[in-house]
């Protein structure tokens, strides 16, 4: 969620500007409720994300949160990032809403549920199965990718990134990748259409796609081998654990 917003507002800021991020435990008061009438009695934790970019307009505010719909004509945007964060947060018992002003900025306000649970135990760094196994990693959203990167090194994995499904294929005619990562949302060649045509030329690579938003997108994906689907947003242990479970499969032995 953190990445997401952030990221959007970083757009909203081509000529820079300041990022605020704020948390605290916050009460729902009588006074809120009378402007949001949908918010319910509770103890929560309150997020806030600020930025002094460009704002949002009066007519796009109610789209915001819609899956696919983005205000980045032409560029990498997939219009999956503020759909992802609503959907976590209602997931979870929350609720998110937008403040914007054109000119002025915006803030976006969540209201998490405040709960006891004990910090779990960091993650344990443990060698990678198979010496020296490698990831190809393909995502658009550059902050997203990196954060991947760093996260699957330090489990042991040597990893190659792409932006693009182009990217990847170039990358993938240089060498063999024991697993392929990959976003289902993808400019011009979407992930399913990127795992299949490498499966034909490796049909022992592993596929696991990844996506906040999954609808039809995966129904053409290619059936044969070992492939899985992990849900954004994940843990880091999560992922390096589906990566793993991938790699400890018997490999795919292809019909002659």
């Amino acid at each position: 969620m953190l990445v997401n917003l952030a990221v959007n507002a970083r757009d909203a800021m081509p000529q820079g500007g300041r990022l605020t991020l704020t948390t605290d435990v916050f009460v729902v008061t009588d006074e809120l409720r009378r402007s949001r009438p949908w918010l319910t009695d509770g103890q929560f934790v309150r997020l806030q994300v600020s930025d002094t970019g460009v704002g949002v307009s009066p007519d796009i505010l109610p789209h915001l949160f819609e899956p696919f719909f983005t205000t980045k004509s032409g560029g990498p945007g997939s219009g999956l990032g503020l759909a992802t964060v609503y959907g976590v947060v209602k997931q979870s018992g929350g609720f998110i809403w937008v403040d914007s002003r054109q000119g002025h900025g915006t803030r976006v306000t969540l209201l998490l549920p405040a709960v006891e649970a004990p910090v779990p135990e960091p993650m344990t760094t443990r060698p990678a199965p198979r010496e020296h196994a490698v990831v190809l990693l393909v995502e658009d959203e550059e902050a997203v990718r990196e954060l991947l990167i760093s996260v699957l090194e330090r489990a042991g994995f040597e990893v190659h990134a792409a932006r693009t499904g182009e990217e990847a294929l170039e990358l993938e005619r240089q060498r063999r990748f024991d697993v392929l990562l990959t976003d289902v949302v993808l400019p011009n060649i979407t992930g399913p259409q990127l795992a299949g045509e490498i499966r034909r030329r490796s049909p022992q690579t592993r596929v696991l796609f990844m996506s906040g938003y999954v609808g039809d997108s995966l129904d053409a994906a290619e059936s044969g081998g070992p492939r899985a689907f992990i849900q954004k947003p994940f843990s880091a242990r999560a992922l390096v654990e589906r990566v793993r479970e991938l790699l400890d499969q018997p490999q795919f032995i292809p019909d002659s």
